[in-house]
């Protein structure tokens, strides 16, 4: 593979230069696929979070997505918190692997908990 760059979009382009690889340049193409990954996650978030903020009902009601850590401050708890009990709360929204919690549903769960301690 000496004529291509080394990055996961040369490979990408030429799978089968993974055979002519040096064992030295595997760690940095793993790493580079590792942020590539992340990255391309927290562009599938933004956008499924925008299509979900765009849906007719959802701008016919007001609801919007909120994250982990505003819902913890509402809610005056830590974020470990929402994250070891978002599968009991009934406001939250699973959008691929992240967490994103209905405002609509938030707003009535903390009505139907006032005054209870």
């Amino acid at each position: 593979m000496t004529d291509m760059p080394l990055d996961v979009a040369a490979l990408l382009k030429h799978p089968e230069s993974v055979r002519q690889l040096s064992s030295d340049q595997l760690p940095v193409l793993l790493l580079q696929l590792a942020v590539r990954q992340s990255e391309l996650a927290a562009l599938q978030s933004a956008l499924t979070t925008r299509l979900l903020e765009s849906s007719p009902d959802g701008a016919r009601d007001g609801d919007m997505l909120l994250t982990v850590d505003a819902v913890a401050a509402q809610l005056s708890v830590s974020e470990d918190w929402i994250y070891r009990n978002a599968s009991e709360l009934p406001f939250t929204v699973r959008v691929g692997h992240h967490l994103r919690f209905s405002s609509l549903g938030l707003q009535r769960f903390m009505r139907q908990r006032q005054g209870r301690s």
